[in-house]
């Protein structure tokens, strides 16, 4: 049986070590193109040597694994799994990356790639054979990326289409990874919540394809693009070759859409652009085209005029019965604009919206029965909030538009409250109606069928500034080893560093208990901190540098940034920089915040201004940083992010487990701090190449001190005796009180210390009153000792029984700290002799004593006078609670 033990542990070693060896070949043929791909970005002349061993990155890395993994089973089947380095494969792989990107660098743009892969294994139709064409081969196309930009949907659609969907051979299991894996940002969150199965393929393209398909939106942007193209002001070749690109460009891509009218559309967008907004969302409620045509407009603003004069006759019947203002106040408001040289007040456009009464019993409000909707029921708006919610209940209508017909949630007006902007009509807000609105309660007579008109000031969205904070996507290495990307927000108020917690469970990270407690902006404590993890983050297109942070969890960091999408106007000013984020005008969510802790190791100090309208760039190991105001259609939420960190429980407790221990003591104190402190200065080389080193002797104690004692005496004998003090100067005390040093009370009148404990209070039994008591305990000396020893030793037993800090204590350690307590006036009547006397140069002994058990140690050092009578003089003590094996709960 020993033999074939020891022949099973051969052939393991030997088949470990065959398939070390042929790991190591397949990282030094990576090692090797890594190599190359550095030299061929110096060397143009190897470019197409390493292109053509680029190749072979792929095939090389398939058996660095299959050999990587063999390695790891032999080590586990001979028990030494420790001897694996799991690092090694994410740095195969880094340099793998790092190869891969220097072939797109050096790949020529605009080369056709083609994959014919899939073509192999075909078979010809009725078996005949064909000659096969020999392809060169060329380099894979990448799958396309969309981050939720509408504008960017068709070029992704069709891509997709083409590389992936399209495709016989791929399982819809596989496509659905494609897909998910090229989706960022909006798009990844569209379909975050889908689970991963071949059966939800088609309902996670369905999905994309009903958020982001807007081929309206795409059609309006390329036309305001030529409508907004800036004038050539000077003919040059450079000028008039961009203004045709660029129309060229635009006019394309309207063509490739495919518009039915693509004239009739170009007018229609032209004058929808010039209507005020409120217009706008009405034309929208009444069209379901993709590509309106100006007649459907034209029709539409006809019946529009119609409606707006007969509203204009009859304003003093006005549904909500809207007080126009008086020409004095109008006048007074222009006087104060004319002052002040800037519009202190937007006009307020009001918006009409018609609704045409038949005489069907479907129209009737099925309130009163009356000729109108329930929305201008006089009788409905005479109840209260709860009392038409619960009516409206009651009889199944829409919360949202009052229909019959379904519920809210299939709702499919787009009108909202105007108070809160959710989905529920305006009579069904919380909030009174009669302060929000002046409502005419006077129901209006009605002689015959009209049309009736709802009139509702308006406030004109204001142009107002935003302030972009600094984002960042960045790689963090993830618990497997591997890289994932983060968009970080780089925040110099903040002194913390912090990660979110799905962030933080997505990456695997192990969290750190820790109760410190955070504050932000005006003092406001952060709530609900879920620990402490350690990661590394690094620049996406680098290895270096890499920062080791250490980052609080939070359930959320901050709300997504920028509060508002912006327009892809401004990202084009920044062209010619390589951003940090480059989908930083995309409102996205903030996965982790980089502190000043490591603010400094981020920012290198550069910065470029492009307009003073516009944001400035900051250079940092990211990338360029945008950081400044931008003006927005409307001003959105506010952020600061100011956070600091205070001294946490933990930090606390360990601070009182410590306090008596003594400080190491310099090396220059101690004998082998001398020894090598001579050894580094006197050590010395002799010419003949020998070295002098000195021999550390210890120094002789010097006996001039006793010289110096014995000249005291004739030194105070040449002082004349009327300049002698004929009797001591008593230290005088008030009333017997004693001085406070160093946590103790010195008595002068008996020279001695006692304990100062203060014992007003009754006792608190929690684990927090127990440390309350234990630390006023205040024993440098370790006088009191013992006593301090029991006070630990309960509080570690509440420590180990894991009780929060004001839960009660159990019966048995409570009957235990209250006989403590009720001893402790005790500890007041011990006193302890400040001076030692004892006769003149009599020698001194220092004997020490120590001891330990399971619950704790103990030393003492006691000092004994040769001569005088037998007794001991406590010096000093030390002790403490034994070492927990395992932490508290």
């Amino acid at each position: 049986m020993v033999n074939e033990e020891q022949q099973r542990v051969h052939r393991l070693m030997r088949s470990k070590l065959f398939a070390d060896a042929k790991r190591k070949t397949a990282i030094s043929a990576i090692r090797t193109i890594h190599a190359l791909s550095l030299r061929a970005l110096k060397e143009p002349e190897i470019v197409s040597e390493f292109l053509i061993a680029a190749t072979d990155l792929e095939g090389h890395w398939a058996q660095f694994k299959l050999e990587d993994e063999s390695f790891l089973e032999h080590l586990i089947n001979l028990d030494k799994a420790e001897d694996y380095s799991v690092d090694l494969p994410a740095e195969v792989r880094a340099l793998i990356n790092a190869s891969r990107s220097v072939v797109e660098k050096l790949t020529p743009k605009g080369v056709d790639t083609i994959d014919l892969s899939y073509l192999k294994g075909q078979v010809a139709p009725n078996n005949q054979s064909v000659p096969t064409k020999q392809f060169s081969r060329l380099p894979d196309i990448p799958l396309p990326e969309f981050d939720g930009d509408y504008r960017y949907w068709p070029t992704f659609y069709d891509a997709f289409e083409s590389l992936v969907n399209s495709r016989p051979n791929i399982c819809d299991i596989d496509k659905l990874y494609y897909l998910k894996g090229c989706l960022k940002g909006r798009a990844a969150d569209a379909v975050r919540d889908i689970p991963l199965s071949a059966e939800n393929y088609a309902l996670v393209r369905s999905t994309l394809l009903e958020r982001f398909y807007r081929p309206r939106l795409v059609a309006m942007s390329l036309v305001d693009k030529l409508l907004g193209a800036s004038p050539v002001r000077q003919e040059s070749l450079s000028e008039l070759n961009s203004f045709m690109c660029s129309f060229s460009e635009s006019m394309s891509l309207l063509n490739a859409l495919k518009i039915p009218d693509l004239r009739s559309f170009i007018l229609f967008s032209i004058a929808f652009r010039c209507l005020p907004v409120s217009t706008r969302k009405l034309f929208e409620t009444s069209t379901i085209s993709d590509y309106p045509t100006i007649d459907e407009l034209m029709k539409f603003l006809r019946n529009r005029v119609a409606v707006l004069e007969v509203v204009g006759e009859r304003r003093d019947q006005v549904a909500f019965g809207a007080h126009t203002k008086s020409t004095s106040q109008q006048g007074h408001l222009q006087k104060e604009t004319n002052r002040s040289g800037k519009p202190r007040f937007s006009s307020l456009p009001t918006t009409l919206v018609a609704t045409k009464p038949s005489n069907s019993t479907s129209n009737r409000c099925p309130c009163c029965s009356g000729a109108h909707g329930l929305g201008v029921c006089a009788r409905f708006k005479r109840w209260t909030v709860e009392e038409r919610s619960r009516w409206t209940r009651e009889h199944k209508l829409c919360f949202n538009c009052f229909s019959a017909d379904h519920w809210a949630p299939k709702c499919t007006a787009r009108s909202r409250c105007q108070d809160c902007s959710r989905r529920h009509h305006y009579l069904l807000h919380d909030v009174p109606v009669g302060e929000r609105r002046n409502e005419s309660e006077t129901p209006q007579p009605v002689s015959a069928p009209a049309s009736c008109c709802t009139a509702v000031q308006q406030p004109s969205p204001p142009q107002a500034l935003s302030v972009m904070l600094g984002t960042a996507l960045v790689h963090v290495r993830d618990r497997s080893g591997s890289w994932q990307t983060m968009r970080a927000l780089i925040d110099c108020a903040s002194q913390i560093s912090a990660i979110t917690a799905t962030c933080a469970d997505r990456l695997g990270l192990k969290r750190s208990r820790w109760t410190a407690p955070i504050s932000g902006l005006s003092g406001v404590a952060v709530m609900n901190v879920q620990g402490r993890v350690e990661c590394t983050v690094h620049p996406r297109f680098a290895s270096e540098p890499a920062l080791s942070i250490h980052a609080w969890v939070l359930p959320t960091i901050t709300s997504a940034l920028p509060t508002k999408t912006l327009s892809a106007d401004i990202k084009d000013k920044y062209s010619n920089l390589a951003l940090a984020d480059p989908s930083f005008h995309v409102s996205s969510p903030i996965d982790l915040l980089l502190g000043s802790d490591v603010y400094a190791s981020i920012m290198d100090g550069r910065k470029i201004s492009v307009d003073s309208a516009l944001p400035s760039a900051f250079s940092s190991i990211f990338g360029w940083i945008l950081i400044g105001q931008v003006s927005v259609p409307e001003a959105g939420a506010l952020h600061s992010l100011p956070v600091s960190l205070t001294v946490s429980i933990e930090g606390l407790m360990e601070k009182f487990w410590h306090v008596e221990e003594p400080d190491v003591a310099p090396a220059t104190f101690t004998e082998n701090g001398r020894c090598e402190q001579v050894f580094i200065n006197e050590t010395v080389r002799l010419p003949t190449g020998r070295f002098s080193v000195p021999l550390p002797f210890r120094v002789p104690v010097s006996d001039e001190l006793f010289v110096a004692s014995r000249d005291i005496a004739s030194v105070l004998d040449a002082v004349p005796a009327a300049d002698r003090v004929q009797a001591p100067t008593p230290f005088e005390t008030v009333d017997g009180q004693g001085t406070k040093v160093l946590g103790l009370e010195w008595h002068p009148d008996g020279d001695y210390l006692c304990c100062a404990l203060s014992l007003e209070k009754s006792p608190v039994y929690t684990k927090r009153g127990i440390l309350s008591l234990v630390a006023q305990i205040f024993d440098p000396l370790g006088v009191f000792g013992p006593v301090v020893f029991r006070a630990k030793s309960i509080m570690q037993r509440t420590w180990l029984m894991g009780l929060s800090w004001d839960e009660p204590l159990p019966a048995g350690i409570q009957d235990e700290w209250s006989a403590f307590v009720s001893d402790l006036p005790s500890l007041l009547s011990i006193r302890v002799p400040r001076y030692f006397n004892s006769r003149r140069n009599a020698p001194c002994y220092l004997l020490g004593f120590c001891d330990a058990s399971q619950q704790g140690y103990a030393a003492v050092v006691y000092l004994r006078v040769a001569g005088e009578p037998i007794g001991d003089s406590g010096l000093v003590g030390l002790n403490d609670c034994a070492l927990l094996a395992k932490g508290p709960a």
